[in-house]
């Protein structure tokens, strides 16, 4: 990012951020919003869901970065990554809707591959099969389809195909910072989604 550019910051991730990342996700389940539930089973639906993804992530990445992005000083997303011996796995990306579409995403994405490049290791994550808005995002980063379940497309990156720009916004605040600790529709089993979503 340049001087004038919004301050964009990574973060680990805290206890003083549970209510954010319910929020968040929320924002990105669409498919359960448009079941017209009750609201009070509608959100104990959402809360038993998010606490199933979240047991999920730390049982099968443990040593993941779990960060939030912000904005101005504002939560806006939610990134989670492993760095694994063979491969840097993007496990989970979601933005708030009026985040969305604005670049950010893309700016974490290609943080992420500058850090793999510098590690000579691919960029690797699953995206839900039905979610083409992330798939052509991926692409339009040089992701390249690596499997398909039917549920989830796999894909990886492998160094060659950083946009021109990537290299300059790479030095961003947020973009070399090494934070530790850090879907269906919306967020991202690499259900990226509307919000980007992952794995």
């Amino acid at each position: 990012m340049q001087p004038g550019d919004p301050v964009l910051n990574l973060r680990p991730e805290g206890g003083q951020d549970s209510e954010f990342l319910a929020r968040l996700y929320r924002s990105t389940r669409e498919d359960l919003l448009l079941l017209n539930l009750p609201e009070a089973m509608l959100q104990g639906l959402l809360d038993m869901q998010l606490r199933a993804q979240q047991a999920a992530y730390r049982s099968q990445f443990p040593d993941a970065r779990h960060q939030i992005l912000e904005l101005a000083g504002e939560p806006i997303g939610g990134l989670l990554a492993h760095r694994g011996d063979e491969a840097i796995r993007l496990v989970y990306l979601a933005l708030l809707p009026h985040a969305r579409n604005r670049g950010y995403g893309r700016r974490l994405i290609e943080a992420l591959q500058a850090e793999a490049a510098d590690a000579d290791k691919p960029l690797t994550l699953s995206v839900f099969t039905l979610n083409t808005p992330a798939q052509r995002l991926y692409a339009s980063t040089g992701f390249r389809p690596a499997g398909n379940d039917g549920i989830n497309v796999e894909m990886i990156w492998e160094g060659k195909s950083i946009s021109p720009n990537a290299n300059r916004r790479n030095g961003s605040h947020f973009d070399r910072q090494r934070a530790g600790d850090t879907m269906p529709p919306g967020g991202a089993k690499t259900d990226t989604g509307g919000g980007i979503g992952h794995e």
